[in-house]
């Protein structure tokens, strides 16, 4: 009786333990600033709060970062050189370059890089 007592007490008090995995996630501090910058520099539209706390599954999106971010990137990517070897590489116009007041320029020196990279292939 006493080795069943002790084998229904060991049962029991394992049952009893709380699982280490159970418990809410607790959040990250994401740096919205770089996810910005990245969003533009590959080249994408800038996304809502609302797109970013889905993708992420984060409701504690600092919209004001990550557009200071996507500004940051957006400068550095459309720059006259940087979009002509875009074009070069085959890649279609960065949409981070659209709706900018130097977007027609930016799109032609594009457009030489990307008609300069099909003929290349054709030669080749």
């Amino acid at each position: 009786m006493r080795r069943a007592l002790l084998m229904m007490s060991i049962l029991l008090s394992t049952g009893c333990q709380i699982d280490p995995y159970t418990h809410e996630p607790t959040w990250s501090e994401r740096n919205w600033y770089q996810i910005g910058a990245d969003d533009a520099m590959a080249g994408g539209m800038p996304k809502s709060a609302q797109r970013l706390t889905r993708e992420y599954d984060d409701p504690r999106v600092d919209i004001a970062d990550y557009k200071k971010g996507y500004a940051r990137g957006q400068q550095r990517l459309c720059q006259d050189d940087f979009v002509y070897v875009w074009g070069l590489s085959g890649k279609e116009f960065p949409g981070a370059c659209e709706n900018l007041k130097e977007t027609s320029p930016l799109r032609a020196r594009w457009k030489e890089g990307y008609t300069g990279a099909s003929e290349n292939s054709l030669l080749n």
